[in-house]
């Protein structure tokens, strides 16, 4: 097939796992282009770790968008706007069989009306926590069109059971398909010599990740375990805020703020740590919980939607989320019984769910049965 991929974001803006995506895909001997409109501030720093290399199986054609300060409303609208004409130039141009949508928004409301018009199937997966919420965080007018690039869609594809429940009041034909991982990439290493039982955490430094909770708990969890330490991994807003919260707590000696790792910086520190903790409000999937079991990690994390389909009494313990004490438990049941857990068995089940060969080929599946559709 001639794939186009229209993701919402893309590195070096995030999403790893919509590239890895289309490259698998490529693999699988299909054409791939990858259409991207990279959002920038006027002022926005370049985070240099952040690799953008150029990719050898897919074509991405880079166009750039540059916000505008504190309107964010319009904001969307422009994006929209550049995106929809860029795509309708490429359209111009190159006939794709199908395409296949990387977040509804706002590629979803970019391909919608100029796939139905021009009769070219699209699929739709969706990863995005915001349509967890009890209300749509944006106007009635972007929902409406995000409703109707749902509904128009051949298939949409959630990366988790919760998130298909969530999506459920925008289409009916939707099936569940995790996100995947490059095993190969992310393996077990030989680890340095750990004296500490070390929890590691890696995400934005954001509220919805709930670092707050997870700080509060690890300080009672040290009350009663000593030589233990916690490694946090990402940037973001909360930053200062928690890093104070540790002072306050008296447990700065204790917890380590990393900041940004590249890829190959990640994997080290997963081989370096004992247990992978995730004390998330909200999770749609839990793309580090599956790259620290693919490195043998057992994993500690709150019911936050994604880590209730991954973790179950094989790889790990399952906390309530908000909550200090639950989440202080499951810690200490960690650090007294891992040694109950395989990190071998850990692996193996990541290689059998969430790996590159397994994944892929239900996306292509989705594909397949897209473009027949259209046939038919």
């Amino acid at each position: 097939m001639k794939i186009l991929v229209v993701p919402s974001w893309y590195p070096p803006n995030g999403g790893r796992f919509f590239r890895l995506q289309s490259e698998s895909l490529a693999k699988l001997g299909h054409k791939v282009d990858v259409l991207i409109l990279e959002e920038k501030g006027l002022t926005q720093k370049r985070n240099l770790k952040i690799e953008n290399v150029k990719s050898d199986l897919i074509n991405e054609f880079r166009h750039t968008f540059y916000r505008i300060p504190k309107m964010n409303n319009l904001n969307i609208e422009l994006f929209i706007h550049k995106y929809k004409r860029l795509l309708q130039e490429y359209l111009n141009v190159n006939k794709p069989d199908v395409i296949y949508v990387q977040s509804c928004s706002w590629a979803g409301i970019v391909v919608s009306e100029i796939a139905v018009k021009l009769k070219i199937p699209y699929v739709v997966s969706e990863q995005k926590s915001i349509f967890f919420y009890d209300e749509f965080p944006f106007s009635a007018k972007i929902e409406e069109k995000i409703s109707l690039a749902f509904s128009h869609a051949n298939s949409v594809v959630a990366n988790s059971k919760m998130m298909k429940k969530a999506l459920s009041k925008y289409a009916s034909n939707i099936v569940v398909i995790p996100n995947l991982v490059d095993v190969n990439f992310f393996r077990p290493e030989a680890k340095n010599n750990i004296d500490n039982f070390t929890f590691i955490s890696v995400g934005n430094l954001l509220p919805i990740k709930g670092y707050d909770i997870l700080l509060k708990a690890f300080a009672e969890v040290l009350k009663h375990k000593k030589n233990i330490s916690l490694t946090i991994i990402g940037k973001g807003k909360s930053l200062n805020s928690l890093l104070q919260l540790a002072r306050d707590l008296e447990i700065e000696g204790f917890v380590y703020f990393k900041g940004y790792k590249t890829s190959a910086e990640l994997v080290k520190e997963y081989n370096d740590s004992s247990a992978y903790i995730s004390s998330s409000r909200m999770e749609t999937f839990g793309m580090t919980i599956i790259e620290a079991m693919s490195c043998g990690l057992p994993i500690v994390a709150t019911k936050a939607g994604g880590p209730d389909d991954i973790v179950n009494e094989n790889n790990g313990y399952l906390a309530e989320v908000e909550d200090v004490n639950s989440l202080k438990s499951k810690m200490i049941l960690m650090i007294e019984n891992i040694s109950k857990f395989d990190s071998k068995k850990i692996r193996q089940n990541v290689i059998a769910n969430y790996s590159e060969n397994m994944v892929i080929k239900k996306f292509e599946t989705q594909l397949i049965k897209c473009l027949q559709n259209k046939k038919q």
